[in-house]
C-alpha cells in the first residue's frame, strides 16, 4: 500500500504520538474541513485508522506504516 500524500502522511505521524485523537486535533495544518475529512475518510477506507467513541486511533496496519515514517520530512523511509 502506497500513501504519498503528505496530510495523510501527518494524520499517521499525529496518531503515532496521540493514539486516540479528535478530528479538531489531528487537522494541525488548519485545512478546510471538508478537505481534511477526504483525507480522514480514505485513510479510514484503507483500514489504517479505525473511529471510535473518543476520536480517531490507528489500526495495526495503521500503526505499521506510521512506525516507517520518517517523522522529520514526513515520508516513509524506503527499506
Amino acid at each position: 500500500m502506497q500513501i504519498e500524500h503528505e496530510v495523510q502522511l501527518g494524520i499517521l505521524r499525529q496518531l503515532l504520538f496521540k493514539p486516540e485523537s479528535r478530528f479538531a486535533e489531528l487537522n494541525t495544518n488548519k485545512l478546510d474541513n471538508n478537505h481534511f475529512n477526504f483525507h480522514l475518510k480514505r485513510l479510514v477506507e484503507l483500514v489504517l485508522v479505525s473511529k471510535t467513541d473518543i476520536g480517531y486511533k490507528l489500526t495495526s496496519e495503521g500503526l505499521n506504516i506510521a512506525n516507517k515514517l520518517d517523522i522529520r520530512n514526513t515520508e516513509i523511509v524506503k527499506q
